[in-house]
């Protein structure tokens, strides 16, 4: 049987039969007929990479309804949590780790946030209506996107489609929420034909002040944004495909309760163009290539707070233009060999203004414009070294170089560093060795041990006075941070049959050069009101350790359910516990769906918290328990309408999860509706 192997939008031709290659459920290779001449005929047959495959029961569901928001389709994915300060736009965080730690691209694009308080994150700028998979790969596995150290979360757009004959689909819907008054209305418009697919998305999303669980309204949790993308894709021949990707979304009033400021605005734009070139034939290799730019403008307000000590503007931006260019070969009948060559550069820049009462403003760079330059290359093999075990094995090295513009923000920083030059330059190195392997008719496993490099963040190396309302303190970077490294292994073992699917992970890392903040006595603090200053340093070591688990079982043709468990625990060389580790959470669905109806229940219980840093500012957390509840039906022969409906906080829970900043409550219940449109 003959056919062709997708990886990452690569096709590389194979001749050998499926049930030869030894080829299991966890290698992240995808064959799709998507976009093939249509003089091929191949099964559907997907593929995941060794790692943690995150397109399961929960996700589908989630992608399924565009109205829902991107962060509780998160939420409720196994490893992973939200650091909330607000409302709006939450941080995701993959087993006790920020996005310090992790590679988060779009599309395999680079992208940095352009708020020095880390109110835009990539995740923030995607909508589920245009949202195809959200693909996470723990640990140093994830270095195909990138240098880290604690994995990457590459969120996938939807593509535009062919079809053998010219078609035109569309869609809208709206929903209204009780609590907060929330507002959503989207649309997409989808062309397809032999040689053109065109594809269009937009949403609107409009929020006031929630209440919480008792009763209380949160000032200063509202926001209102829109989202839109064009995505577009020409056959120049059966070989060639040429295809682009435009992406708006624009935040405004935007409301942060646990946090100082609001935000202004929040404008994100994107662009991207990829040639793809496609087999016809099994003779050849596929390849891609990409390029790409994005900005990112933000400003911090604080005109609309009460009894403000003192007014400040804060606007950041980024800029980021980068390449990448991969390809896939198959060896023998054997390997699998990957290679991708990329590269990005980015300024980052944020300032403040401060308006004292009766005096003249004073202005200061909190990015002093800073410049960055990294070009990488990620090689990968896949060996088949017997009938039932596979070998997998990759490498990355990244080399980079930083750059403080001279001026206002590099003399600022020579305030505290006399001897810095203004550059940095660096060498990131990845590597990861794998086996996975066949226990019986059912069960697989797999074993995964790697090493990963990041060099510091912008905020960790060149931050000037940056307030962080968490603990009360400023924050001042230090260019001479080393590098962070890990050490990581993690096995997993998944039983499946028709009906039941169990996966258990079991995961450890070792860090060097663990950045973390530490008090500095001597600094006199600018903030008005802020306990002291603090600055970065590199301790020793530290270790984080802990498991994930996962069932799924298919009761009966319309009775579905999932479950899952995840624990990280962390401390380090100073035996402190790690800060900002979430505790034991235990999340569980059930969804019952025949014919046109669908109705699902899930829960989320979070174990107490009372390992905390104190030197950060932490409290311990109670537990919490929280239900939700939803339905949809299709209306109609065609199915064309469908009506949904939901409960969130069903119980009325005041609670609040250990990562949200500020101690404040999330919002009590909430009852929704929601119709839609499909033609």
């Amino acid at each position: 049987m003959k056919g062709l192997l997708q990886t990452g939008g690569l096709l590389v031709c194979w001749t050998i039969a499926i049930c030869n290659t030894g080829l299991a459920q966890s290698d992240s290779l995808t064959l799709d007929a998507g976009q093939l001449p249509a003089n091929y005929e191949i099964e559907a047959v997907e593929i995941s990479h060794q790692g943690q495959s995150t397109d399961d029961w929960m996700q589908r569901f989630y992608r399924a309804n565009p109205l829902n928001t991107t962060e509780s389709m998160i939420s409720r994915l196994s490893g992973m949590s939200l650091v909330r300060r607000g409302n709006f736009a939450m941080e995701p965080v993959l087993r006790g780790m920020n996005t310090n730690q992790l590679q988060v691209t779009l599309d395999g694009m680079q992208m940095f946030g352009a708020c020095t308080d880390k109110m835009d994150p990539v995740s923030s700028y995607v909508e589920l209506n245009n949202l195809q998979n959200l693909v996470i790969t723990p640990g140093a596995a994830g270095m195909e996107f990138g240098a880290g150290v604690g994995g990457s979360l590459n969120f996938q757009l939807k593509e535009a489609r062919f079809a053998d004959s010219t078609q035109l689909h569309g869609s809208s819907g709206g929903r209204f929420q009780s609590n907060g008054l929330g507002r959503v209305g989207l649309g997409s418009l989808d062309y397809a034909s032999r040689k053109l697919g065109m594809r269009a998305n937009v949403v609107f999303r409009e929020q006031d002040s929630y209440r919480t669980g008792n009763g209380e309204t949160v000032p200063y949790s509202q926001y209102s944004k829109l989202n839109a993308s064009l995505s577009g894709a020409y056959r120049l021949s059966n070989a060639y495909t040429l295809s682009w990707t435009l992406l708006a979304d624009h935040g405004w009033d935007i409301g942060y309760p646990a946090l100082p400021m609001d935000v202004a605005f929040a404008r994100t734009h994107v662009a991207g163009v990829t040639l793809r070139h496609r087999p016809v034939s099994c003779t050849t290799t596929g390849w891609e290539a990409k390029v790409y730019v994005n900005t990112v403008d933000h400003a911090m307000d604080d005109t609309h707070r009460p009894n403000v000590a003192m007014h400040m503007d804060m606007p950041g931006l980024t800029r980021t233009a980068g390449f990448y260019w991969q390809n896939a070969w198959l060896i023998g009948s054997r390997h699998v060999f990957r290679a991708k060559v990329d590269g990005f550069v980015n300024r980052s820049y944020a300032e403040m203004t401060m308006y004292p009462e009766g005096e003249r403003p004073m202005f200061m760079l909190t990015w002093p414009d800073v410049h960055r330059m990294t070009t990488g290359l990620w090689l990968a093999d896949q060996f088949q070294w017997k009938k039932n075990l596979r070998v997998n094995a990759s490498l990355r090295v990244d080399q980079g170089f930083a750059q403080v513009d001279k001026g206002l923000g590099l003399n600022e920083l020579r305030i505290f560093y006399p001897d810095f030059s203004g550059k940095r330059a660096f060498t990131l190195i990845q590597s990861s060795l794998g086996l996975a392997g066949e226990a019986g008719k059912h069960s697989s496993w797999s074993v995964l041990a790697s090493y990963g490099e990041r060099q510091p963040t912008v905020t960790e190396l060149f931050g000037y006075y940056l307030y962080v309302q968490y603990d009360g303190y400023d924050y001042i970077g230090n260019p001479n941070l080393k590098k962070e490294q890990s050490a990581q292994i993690q096995g997993t073992w998944e039983y499946a049959n028709q009906r039941l699917n169990v996966r258990l992970s079991g995961f450890g890392y070792h860090f060097q050069h663990y950045v973390q903040a530490k008090l500095a006595p001597d600094y006199q603090q600018m903030t008005i009101g802020a306990h002291g200053v603090k600055t970065y340093e590199s301790l020793p070591w530290a270790v984080l350790a802990g498991g994930e688990a996962r069932l799924i079982w298919s009761a009966t043709r319309t009775l579905e359910g999932i479950f899952t468990g995840q624990y990280s625990y962390g401390f380090n060389s100073l035996g402190n516990p790690l800060a900002m580790i979430p505790p034991l959470e235990l999340k569980a669905a059930l969804n019952y769906h025949r014919k046109n109806f669908s109705w699902m229940v899930d829960g989320v219980w979070d174990a107490p918290q009372n390992r905390v840093n104190p030197d950060f500012g932490e409290h311990t957390t109670p537990a919490f328990f929280v239900l939700n509840t939803r339905a949809s039906l299709a209306l109609g022969k065609t199915q064309t309408w469908n009506l949904q409906g939901g409960v969130d906080n069903l119980l009325n829970a005041a609670y609040y999860h250990h990562l949200d900043w500020g101690r404040i409550l999330r919002p009590g219940r909430d009852m929704w509706v929601g119709l839609s449109w499909k033609w």
